[in-house]
């Protein structure tokens, strides 16, 4: 038998997986082979195959495979099975090699995948944004990749948002109803009965006009609010049946009125709560004062969050006597478990980079990922941009974990630094967190933000967009806090009567570094 496979499984002694081919049929398949023995040794090979279009369907239940797939790449780094017909992400006869894509991105994930790594990274493909997953599949040597639609992902969070919100104002609405619904319906209630019971027999007019009075000023008192007073009547008749149901009435309606109260209580002190927990978030943000007020730069912030409390956050600081450290930050949500996350995630970053030191700020990144991973039950994450500036040579040290990339504005230009080179904080450990670094002329700026700002939306639902922050930052003068000022002005008047439907946040740093002091060496 000189066919490859069968010479491959006796070679190997063991079950072995071909790659993709076309069959007789047309069709692609793989062939599943597993050697068998007698008592003489080697007998020969038992083969199956099975068909890649079933491998997709258990890969693929999402229908919209344009956003939301998962592919398979060989040994060689090369796709060999995939949904898609066509596109960099396709298996075609020739099978793409992603290790030699001129796409940087997915040719960087591809050496990652030949190392047998875990992960997940944000890469751009198309001009389109996707979050990639990957993970070796050991018995047959090959690894399995999930693409998401990072915009897909995004507009399902804000989905659940709006659904929530929706579900709260709805059942708020209700409360505020249902009280005066039940008096409605005892008054209706009252009425009715006695229509009837006037319509059965005129005759009973006067025996029936002292309970009448009586169930009639009770129902006056229950409009006003007074449950506690019951109702006796002992006629052995409709009328005590009704005195009876009026008493149980009163109490449910008691009840209620009390259980209202509470909640409106408990509504109120979750307001105060709230109230306080804001100042407590904007007094842990720290403000420009001494000792940041220096000739060697000029700094300003800002974080507006788009509820009570957000999950953006911004921190400035001090390592040693000549490296400031910045930092801008995102958690995955709003509201106060987005809050409680801000503040494990800042205290981690930063006692981490003031005990490592300004040299260890991809180690830092390393400790603070792993750390969050252990404590993050709820699945949530943080994009992080930090750099280290030093204040004499201008040297600046920086890495970025899934943020936005911010605008350096150098010799009156502006553009964006390189997208993130590392995937969020807080989802997968052990990954690796790369620095890169530039130098700052006197003069040069670097503007930090969140996505709140190039997301926020106008009253026709349109973004702000990266353009019109790349256009408005242009126009910025040379002091950090009217430059922040600014901005935000022109966000607000974009906005319009918009709702703002995200944390805002920005940070500027100018770089003025003194005639004397601009050669100093590190």
């Amino acid at each position: 038998m000189s066919r490859r496979w069968y010479l491959d499984t006796k070679e190997a002694q063991k079950l072995i997986y071909t790659e993709p081919y076309i069959t007789s049929y047309g069709g692609y398949c793989i062939s599943v082979c597993a050697p068998y023995y007698d008592e003489n040794g080697f007998a020969g090979v038992a083969l199956a195959d099975l068909n890649t279009d079933y491998i997709l369907t258990r890969m693929n239940s999402n229908e919209d495979i344009e956003t939301d797939f998962s592919f398979i790449v060989g040994q060689k780094g090369e796709i060999i099975i995939s949904p898609l017909k066509e596109g960099p992400f396709s298996a075609t006869e020739c099978p793409r090699d992603l290790l030699s894509s001129e796409n940087s991105d997915l040719a960087a994930v591809a050496q990652r995948i030949m190392k047998g790594e875990v992960g997940l990274a944000e890469v751009v493909v198309e001009g389109r944004e996707y979050y990639l997953a990957y993970a070796p599949l050991p018995d047959v040597g090959w690894s399995i990749c999930t693409v998401k639609s990072k915009a897909e992902a995004m507009a399902s969070v804000h989905r659940i948002e709006e659904y929530t919100q929706g579900i709260i104002s709805d059942y708020s609405a209700g409360l505020q109803k249902f009280f005066l619904l039940m008096a409605m319906l005892s008054a209706l209630l009252f009425v009715c009965i006695l229509v009837a019971i006037l319509k059965a027999n005129v005759r009973l007019v006067k025996s029936f006009a002292a309970p009448i009075n009586l169930l009639t000023e009770r129902a006056r008192e229950i409009a006003r609010g007074n449950f506690e007073k019951k109702l006796s009547i002992d006629t052995g008749d409709e009328l005590e049946t009704l005195a009876e149901s009026f008493n149980t009435m009163m109490d449910e309606l008691a009840a209620y009125t009390e259980h209202l109260s509470k909640m409106s209580a408990q509504k109120e002190r979750i307001e105060t709560e709230l109230s306080v927990a804001t100042r407590i978030q904007a007094g842990m943000l720290p403000r420009v004062g001494k000792p940041f007020v220096r000739k060697e730069f000029d700094l300003a912030a800002i974080m507006q969050p788009a509820k009570e409390v957000g999950g953006d956050f911004y921190d400035f600081y001090f390592i040693d006597e000549r490296h400031l450290a910045i930092t801008v930050a995102d958690v995955s949500d709003k509201g106060v478990p987005a809050a409680l996350f801000m503040v494990i995630a800042k205290t981690l970053l930063k006692e981490s980079l003031l005990f490592a030191g300004a040299d260890k700020l991809g180690q830092v990144f390393e400790e603070t990922n792993n750390a969050l991973v252990n404590v993050n039950e709820e699945n949530m994450f943080v994009t992080v941009f930090t750099g280290i500036l030093d204040i004499k040579t201008g040297e600046f040290v920086y890495a970025n974990a899934g943020h936005n990339p911010p605008v350096l504005k150098a010799g009156g230009k502006c553009r964006f630094l390189n997208k993130a080179d590392s995937p969020i904080l807080g989802m997968v450990d052990g990954l690796a967190f790369p620095t890169r670094t530039l130098k700052l002329s006197p003069g040069d700026s670097l503007i930090l933000y969140t996505d709140g700002v190039t997301e926020a939306r106008n009253e026709e639902n349109g973004f702000f967009e990266e353009k019109r922050l790349l256009k408005a930052t242009e126009a910025l003068g040379k002091n950090a806090k009217a430059d922040i000022n600014e901005m935000l002005s022109i966000l607000t008047k974009y906005a319009g009567k918009a709702e703002q439907s995200d944390d805002i946040t920005m940070l500027e740093l100018i770089y003025h570094a003194f005639e004397n002091e601009r050669n100093v060496q590190p």
